[in-house]
């Protein structure tokens, strides 16, 4: 009822408006000004087998999908003053889908999306971008997920006129599924000062903030901020960089409290000397700190203070010597323990005109010295965009295995992290002087397979220890023949002493030196090498070939070919005390792609080949096409992949196959 009296109200006042101003009033109604729509019609069939000795799991999967998409461009009384953008998109899909005995029964699910995007004097130095959004992916096995629908709002304002540049921006997300909803609500500014004063002058300040806050189930937040100042003075140049991040986690599904904050400040400075010299300064210090409580985990407090200094000088004579030298300084700091190294490296750089053509020779030394002592702390430990199922490794040696917590990022929270759970979501293998971490499994809030981030916190094993690090490299390579033929030759030599007390880890002694040349003369290139590792961890011997054809038959017709083969001994397996074994191996490819401009079409097909030998023996064969034609409004695209591996190894055999065809017509409505 209010609504209506607000409306009646509103209608009696434009009618007591004068006729004139009335038909002022029509020059704001918003006028389109270009539209458009499309019909779209996705499908795939796909067919996956995997078994072992016969048993295993086998998947099938029919997809169809139909969307239409509609779309409107605009301006409201001038497009100088009001500019939008307005898309709906509708559509359903159409899939049955079967792994092992059970089979899906054929699905159908309806989706609807649209976006709104306005901006406000989109041509002046400030404006102001408003937008709304809802998002309901048609995806394959999606019933297989939980469906959910996210909206997202907000606001975007923008300044730029030199030398102010400034940037504020509210963003409100909200998901909503079955299991039900939750919303991340982020807001915060960037601003910058860039002043150029000419003659190769200029300074800049910065800074920004953001702050996230999530409501999922008990909810989180983070805040961001960062200062930073840059200042170029032709012959001198330094910049200055502090941040701060803060992040919390009350105890949600996972009844997991977290806490973590990292703290940076960072100064670099370049100098331009006289007689072709350059110098660079450089210092660091971080305070990182990580504490949870609750769920399955043990309670950790974990934190670690980093300092690292270094200085780095530079001399060019003409252009055939570079020499140059670097000492580094580093300290880590926790409340149980502490490392301190100090390196020292040197560096030389020669390159020279001969009668066929050109050498290079690189030599450097170096020396590194490492002081640890106590229990070392190593909390939130990045390891970005890992493909899942898949591996990483840490960065750290000598770690206490049974400290290692592992948390995966969610997809769908910012900031939240997921523990979890050795021998189920992971698993853990000694790798060298470190560990391995393989990721067999995640959680339901996450699609399985894909990428994601994953945040690792560990301790290193007590240690009273100095390690020392030496390191002798050089090489010469040569350019001969107007760049037709390129011989090498490289060697490598790293040993590590313990200069007092005991190390935890096994020193290692490494020795490796590669010959080889690369032959490039169009169509064909072929190279050799062969490789020799020395090693008290993993000694290895081999040598590799490899062979290319890149041709183009005729105008639109091109071919590419490709053969390789390799064979490497390994004397002590993957590991100290392992089986000695041979890894050969051998593969080829070919493509050809093929145009048609006069019919807008575009066709090419791929086909692979490789065999793998070593303690088991696998083949694995692919072939892959595709085609594209374009006319008018009408645009269809089609392929296919078929590929077939199979192992036998010691306690069977195994057999992978994997089917893929895909068509989709898209037709311009208008």
């Amino acid at each position: 009822m209010q609504r209506i009296v607000w409306l009646i109200a509103v209608l009696l006042l434009v009618l007591a408006v004068p006729a004139e101003v009335r038909a002022d009033f029509r020059q704001f109604v918003p006028r389109i000004s270009e539209y458009h729509g499309f019909l779209t019609v996705d499908s795939s069939y796909e067919n996956h087998e995997d078994t072992t000795n016969g048993r295993g799991i086998k998947s099938k999967d029919f997809f169809l999908r139909e969307t239409l998409q509609l779309a409107a461009l605009g301006y409201v009384y001038d497009p100088r003053f009001i500019t939008f953008v307005l898309k709906f998109s509708g559509g359903v899909k159409h899939e049955s889908f079967s792994i092992g005995p059970r089979s899906e029964p054929f699905t159908t699910m309806f989706a609807s999306e649209y976006t709104f995007r306005m901006i406000v004097l989109p041509e002046h130095p400030y404006n102001l971008e408003l937008f709304a959004l809802r998002v309901e992916p048609l995806t394959r096995r999606a019933f297989l997920q939980s469906k959910s629908v996210a909206y997202s709002k907000g606001a975007i304002f923008r300044y730029k006129k030199k030398p102010y540049f400034f940037n504020a921006h509210y963003i409100d997300n909200t998901t909503d599924s079955p299991g039900g909803s939750y919303s991340t609500r982020k807001y915060g500014f960037l601003g910058t000062y860039y002043k150029e004063m000419g003659q190769e002058k200029f300074y800049s300040y910065s800074a920004s903030y953001d702050h996230t806050s999530s409501s999922y189930t008990a909810g989180g937040s983070t805040d961001e901020a960062a200062l930073g100042n840059t200042y170029f003075l032709k012959t001198v140049s330094f910049s200055t960089n502090a941040a701060y991040q803060q992040s919390s986690q009350d105890r949600g599904p996972y009844s997991l409290s977290l806490s973590s904050k990292t703290m940076s400040v960072g100064e670099r400075a370049h100098f331009r000397l006289p007689w072709n010299f350059d110098s660079d300064l450089a210092f660091g210090w971080s305070r990182n700190t990580l504490k949870t409580s609750g769920g399955t985990l043990a309670p950790h407090d974990l934190s670690v203070t980093t300092r690292n200094a270094s200085f780095t000088i530079t001399h060019r004579l003409y252009s055939s010597l570079f020499t140059h030298y670097s000492f580094g300084y580093g300290a880590l700091k926790s409340d149980t323990g502490r490392t301190t190294t100090l390196s020292n490296n040197l560096g030389v750089n020669y390159s020279k005109n001969i009668p066929w053509g050109r050498m290079r020779v690189a030599v450097s030394v170096g020396r590194t010295t490492t002081d640890r002592k106590g229990i070392l702390s190593v909390p939130n430990e990045p390891h970005a965009g890992v493909s899942v199922p898949g591996s990483f490794t840490l960065n750290n040696q000598d770690v206490d295995a049974t400290t290692i917590i592992v948390f995966a990022s969610s997809p769908d929270v910012p900031g939240q992290l997921i523990p979890l759970t050795q021998d189920t979501d992971y698993v853990l293998q000694p790798f060298g002087n470190t560990y391995q971490i393989t990721i067999v499994s995640l959680p339901p809030d996450f699609v399985f397979p894909g990428t994601y981030d994953f945040v690792v916190s560990y301790t290193l094993n007590n240690a009273e220890s100095k390690l020392r690090t030496t390191n002798l490299n050089y090489s010469i390579n040569f350019e001969l023949f107007k760049d037709t033929f390129f011989p090498y030759y490289n060697h490598s030599t790293s040993r590590q002493k313990v200069v007092s007390g005991i190390a935890n880890e096994l020193p290692w002694n490494l020795t490796s030196d590669s010959v080889g040349f690369l032959f490039a003369k169009r169509p064909f290139t072929f190279s050799a090498s062969y490789i020799t590792v020395r090693s008290n961890i993993n000694p290895s011997r081999g040598w590799r070939t490899e062979a290319t054809y890149v041709k183009s038959l005729t105008q639109n017709t091109q071919m590419q070919a490709a053969a390789n083969y390799s064979s490497v001994f390994y004397p002590q397996g993957t590991g100290m005390g392992g089986v000695s074994y041979t890894d050969r191996l051998f593969g080829t490819s070919a493509s050809v792609q093929w145009r048609f401009p006069k019919h807008n079409m575009y066709l090419d097909a791929v086909g692979a080949y490789s065999r793998d030998q070593s303690l088991s023996t696998s083949n694995s064969y692919s072939l892959s096409s595709n085609y594209v034609w374009h006319a008018g409004k009408v645009y269809v695209r089609a392929g296919a992949t078929v590929s077939l591996s199979d192992s036998e190894f010691g306690g069977g055999k195994s057999r992978r196959t994997d089917q893929y065809y895909y068509l989709t017509v898209k037709r311009q409505l208008f």
